[in-house]
């Protein structure tokens, strides 16, 4: 994940998903997740995400925080701050200060 190969790291996270317990899925989805933000892969990002509703996974602040992080790599301010609001919407946080010094 931390190279961003996104695809490989996908391969790997089909293998350990049928053997993985259901409570390392998460951390499983986060994983490739975490190589897609690096490798900027927001197609694949997304297709996941999807996936992981799909499945009954529940999205945690850190999943939300690789979809921020994947579209500030790619400067699309406006998807960060609809995956930013989500999270909100989603109570993974429950006030946000912002500072513009």
């Amino acid at each position: 994940a931390i190279l961003g190969e996104a695809a490989a790291a996908e391969d790997l996270f089909r293998v350990l998903q049928r053997a993985a317990p259901p409570r390392k899925r998460r951390f499983l989805y986060n994983t490739v997740l975490k190589a897609c933000s690096n490798a900027a892969d927001m197609e694949r990002a997304i297709r996941l995400f999807d996936e992981m509703a799909r499945c009954r996974v529940a999205a945690s602040e850190r999943t939300f925080g690789k979809l921020i992080r994947v579209a500030a790599k790619l400067g699309q301010r406006q998807a960060a701050e609809r995956w930013f609001a989500a999270m909100v919407r989603e109570r993974h946080i429950a006030t946000v200060e912002v500072c513009s010094e």
